[in-house]
């Protein structure tokens, strides 16, 4: 999410990233957001969330926990900054269905944990003693939110003292056997099967119920709700069917008049290559695949375990991929949906090792999606100019993980369209910040990768209009640190050993913007509150290294 601009605005330019909608849209009426809400809530509630934290105020605490300098709530929404024109543009990866649960830590909310929690309350109380009423009054006051139990000390133990032991163990760890074996013996202290019949201990139990796919669709929808973008762009998402239909009853299309009735899976597609098959359909929506199995990993993982019903209804399983809507008041289709293969690992391989000469796109898992909108009469300020200078070409992308595919990613990249000659909007989950690098190809990059080459940089300097909107945090004489977009650590519960303790705190999904006369950018909508700490730098042998975080502050709850 990001930014609105008020200044410097000639008689034809709006601001990118606005912080409302213009005066003429019609907001959501206040039932339509309570109505989201509650639905959400009561599903959180049927997953089997304690109604301690279903509660008004709980949502409002954690509202203003992620975000800063609100002067809205989590009832009402995010209202218009300022009268002028704007363009709200919200990125968003929603994470697919398919890929969790897979054992990220949060905080215990469910039914189950709390009952447990406040029947040993009950217990120690009830024996009367002063060193069991004392430590009652201990986890009282920690809140069943922040303990789990330990089954070896037969107690309570606070979260983050288990979070930090799981980070320590993990990085002491010299090679992937002995990260095995350490994730092993986590697992089996912090999280083992509950009985013989289930066999995901409290914290796998957990995450299932908050990561419940029902509750975090409708979330998703109330909080589109809430913040009311012009442009939504979103990655992995794996349920299209569903959410286009209910998008569309909030105001927002993903094609042209009609075509909402068109929509067919990638499987069902005729045979073709996969980027043919992307440019058959003829909604903003490209999913995934895999080269050599033929379905995406999020798809393969639900067709295994199976898909449970939303909302009362049936859906098939379906690819994760990204997607574009726009709200139908403010913006229209002009031309598109178009569609681009990013190139696949062995493309990639095959050109920088010279077995090709140009970048093959033949053997790629994922594609872009972009659409030019143009602004409708009701929609724009002012008299709408038939033309370049009234309408924006918006892309939307997802891009290899993990830090060494960095090379990879810049050949993404560099496989998208050419600039247009229209004002321009990516957004993307790249996976990658600004700052990244990898001179001496630690990360297992086939080659080292400085900081000026990383993939986003590459980037602008390859289309030198292009601006990002999270520059004000880079760069000498920054201000503030950089916000963070995403946030997770697998835990105990993950049956992933190997990556268990990695600490992913990030700005990885961007925005950038070539808004020629027509826009301009600013502040954000919504602040994010959490921010990366600066790197302590230590010098050890002659050689400097980030060291441990300085400030780092984080609330882990």
């Amino acid at each position: 999410m990001a930014a609105n601009t008020e200044a410097q605005r000639s008689e034809t330019r709006c601001s990118l990233y606005g912080s409302g909608l213009k005066a003429a849209l019609s907001s959501p009426r206040s039932s339509e957001l309570s109505g989201l809400r509650e639905k959400f809530r009561e599903s959180m509630k049927r997953a089997g969330v304690d109604d301690r934290f279903l509660t008004d105020e709980h949502f409002e605490t954690g509202w203003r926990k992620h975000f800063q300098d609100l002067a809205e709530d989590s009832k009402h929404g995010v209202k218009q900054s300022f009268a002028a024109r704007n363009l709200r543009v919200l990125q968003w990866n929603v994470l697919a269905e398919g890929l969790c649960p897979d054992g990220f830590l949060m905080p215990l909310v469910s039914r189950d944990h709390v009952a447990r929690f406040d029947a040993r309350l009950a217990s120690l109380v009830e024996h009367g003693d002063r060193d069991g009423v004392q430590l009652a009054a201990k986890l009282s006051a920690e809140g069943c939110r922040n303990v789990l139990w330990e089954a070896d000390a037969d107690e309570y133990v606070p979260f983050a003292a288990m979070a930090a032991e799981t980070v320590l163990k993990m990085h002491a760890c010299a090679n992937n056997d002995a990260k095995e074996a350490a994730g092993k013996a986590l697992h089996a202290h912090y999280s083992p099967p509950a009985s013989s019949s289930c066999e995901s201990g409290q914290l796998g139990a957990n995450e299932r119920v908050i990561q419940d796919a029902e509750s975090r669709l409708l979330r998703i929808l109330w909080f589109v709700a809430l913040l009311r973008p012009d442009v939504l762009c979103v990655q992995e998402v794996d349920n299209f069917a569903y959410v286009s239909k209910q998008l569309a009853a909030l105001g927002y299309d993903c094609g042209a008049k009609g075509a909402e009735d068109t929509y067919q899976m990638l499987r069902d597609r005729a045979e073709a290559p996969y980027e043919e098959r992307l440019r058959t359909s003829r909604l903003a929506f490209a999913p995934k695949t895999d080269h050599k199995k033929g379905a995406s990993t999020a798809r393969r993982l639900l067709e295994k375990r199976g898909k449970p019903e939303i909302c009362g209804e049936t859906y098939d399983v379906d690819d994760e991929g990204c997607a574009i809507f726009w709200h139908r008041e403010r913006l229209t289709l002009l031309e598109g949906p178009n569609f681009r293969a990013l190139p696949g690992e062995k493309d990639v391989d095959d050109f920088i090792g010279g077995v090709s000469e140009v970048l093959e796109r033949e053997r790629g898992d994922a594609g872009a999606v972009r659409v030019r909108l143009g602004f409708s009469e009701a929609g724009w300020r002012g008299p709408v100019v038939s033309g370049p200078g009234h309408c924006v070409v918006v892309t939307c992308t997802h891009l290899s993980s993990g830090r060494n595919k960095e090379v990879r990613r810049i050949q993404e990249l560099r496989s998208l369209w050419p600039p247009s000659g229209y004002p321009e909007i990516f957004c993307v989950d790249a996976n990658t910040e600004l700052d990244f690098a990898d001179p001496l190809a630690a990360d297992g990059n086939p080659c080292g990768v400085p900081r000026h080459a990383n993939a986003l940089n590459t980037f602008l300097r390859d289309r030198p209009r292009l601006s990002s909107v999270w520059a004000p945090f880079y760069g000498e004489g920054r201000a503030v640190p950089p916000p963070v977009t995403v946030w997770k650590m697998r835990g105990p519960a993950t049956a992933q050993y190997r990556k268990m303790g990695e600490d992913a705190y990030e700005l990885i999904d961007h925005v950038f913007y070539d808004g020629r006369r027509l826009f301009d950018t600013g502040q954000q909508a919504l602040r994010i509150r959490q921010r990366k700490p600066k790197q302590i730098k230590v010098v050890d042998s002659g050689l400097e290294h980030g060291g441990a975080p300085e400030g780092d502050r984080r609330d882990w709850l």
